[in-house]
C-alpha cells in the first residue's frame, strides 16, 4: 500500500473591520478535512494522513486507510 500525506494550509488575512468569523473558519476547515478523507477513503491501496493548518498553526490531523 502507498502512504500519502496531504497538508492543507489556509492563510487568512483579515481585511477591514469585518474579518472572518472564527467559527466559520473552523467549520470550513472541518468540512474540507472531511471531504478530503471521504475522497481518499474511496480509493483502494493507499493510506495516510490529512493535516489541516490555519495560518501555519495545526488545526487537525486525521488518519485514513
Amino acid at each position: 500500500m502507498a502512504k500519502v500525506t496531504i497538508s492543507l494550509n489556509m492563510d487568512v488575512v483579515e481585511e477591514g473591520d469585518g474579518g472572518i468569523d472564527e467559527s466559520l473558519l473552523n467549520q470550513l476547515a472541518s468540512d474540507l478535512g472531511d471531504a478530503i478523507v471521504e475522497l481518499v477513503n474511496a480509493k483502494k491501496g493507499i493510506f495516510g494522513t490529512v493535516n489541516l493548518f490555519i495560518n501555519g498553526e495545526q488545526y487537525s490531523s486525521v488518519n485514513f486507510d
